[in-house]
């Protein structure tokens, strides 16, 4: 008769201690489940992933709110809702006023512009559309009927290699290839480059795999010039002489995924002068004057002479071979950051 008591007793404690643990796992599960309006809209951020379920109530509705960077940069997010039910369930994107967003700008196959509506069971979707920076949006994922299972929302967005902007413009160097790439449409891409005070003439030599426009501004923002490159090719049709200014360049492309490259070269200086003084028939000796300190490469009868011009630009070479009457000479004169000049002489 004690063991019956005993028994029994073991029995209550158990079933109160069971009781206790559902009645703690309901009370969990429903502070778990408290985003079912608006007003009470789970707060999460680009980069985040959150865990929902449906317990099996009649067209259940769970809210998300989202507040879009005002530094953002990529404006286009990715929603991916994922569903790990039978049956299918419901995204919608919503404003403050809860009322459906569908004149988004969307880059996927959705051509009125909102978020894919309906997810499979088991399936996932994923869409990417255009937002504002420093707004707030709400998801709203349905669903119907006594539905149970679990589903997965994340919300991400492609980072941006550079603002595009004048303000937040990156910095680049001459004679620094910079490449850079529009991850996804309207993508725009801002650079600037202080130009040294010494007068020499720069270039900007554009490359890309797609059509991109380039715009050039100045340290105001104000257009000076623009091109068009076209698709796998190059363009350098805009140069300015270096006054140490600031130029900004501006470029974006129609098409996401596109790469290009940009690069501001000095040109060389032309070599202005060229002349010989002496170079008669008979003679042992040419002299001639060119720029100061360049290097002077002189042919003549099938032997070259390579000579220094001094501070003044004057050189002479002393040849092995008398000079001979309509014999050419040959003369070529090189010097850093200047084009090479040639030039063909006849003796007297």
């Amino acid at each position: 008769m004690k063991r019956n008591r005993l028994s029994f007793k073991y029995f209550i404690m158990t079933f109160i201690f069971i009781m206790l643990i559902m009645a703690s796992s309901k009370t969990a599960f429903a502070k778990s489940n408290t985003n079912t309006t608006l007003a009470k809209a789970t707060s999460i951020k680009i980069g985040s992933t959150v865990n929902g379920t449906f317990v099996g109530k009649e067209n259940e509705i769970y809210y998300y709110k989202i507040t879009i960077p005002k530094d953002v940069g990529n404006q286009y997010i990715t929603f991916s809702l994922t569903n790990y039910s039978s049956e299918g369930i419901n995204i919608s994107l919503r404003n403050q006023s809860n009322q459906s967003l569908d004149g988004l700008t969307d880059i996927f196959t959705n051509k009125n512009g909102w978020i894919r509506t309906r997810t499979d069971g088991g399936a996932t979707t994923s869409d990417i559309v255009k937002l504002s920076a420093g707004n707030t949006y709400y998801i709203k994922i349905t669903g119907y009927y006594e539905l149970k299972g679990d589903y997965v929302l994340s919300v991400t967005n492609t980072p941006d290699d550079n603002w595009g902007t004048f303000d937040k413009a990156t910095e680049i160097k001459c004679n620094q290839l910079k490449s850079g790439k529009f991850e996804y449409l309207d993508d725009i891409d801002c650079y600037y480059i202080t130009l040294p005070k010494d007068k020499k003439r720069y270039r900007f030599i554009i490359s890309a795999d797609n059509e991109t426009y380039a715009l050039f501004a100045n340290s105001n923002g104000i257009k000076i010039s623009d091109t068009t490159i076209s698709a796998n090719s190059t363009d350098n049709s805009f140069s300015v002489i270096g006054n140490g200014q600031k130029i900004f360049v501006r470029m974006n492309s129609e098409n996401s995924n596109t790469n290009y490259t940009l690069k501001v070269v000095s040109e060389r200086k032309p070599i202005s002068k060229l002349k010989l003084s002496k170079y008669k028939n008979g003679s042992k000796k040419i002299t001639g004057k060119t720029i100061r300190n360049a290097t002077v490469k002189i042919t003549v009868n099938k032997k070259t002479y390579i000579v220094k011009s001094n501070a003044k630009g004057n050189f002479t070479v002393k040849l092995k071979k008398k000079l001979k009457s309509k014999q050419k000479i040959k003369i070529s004169v090189s010097k850093a950051n200047y084009k090479n000049k040639k030039k063909t002489f006849k003796v007297k």
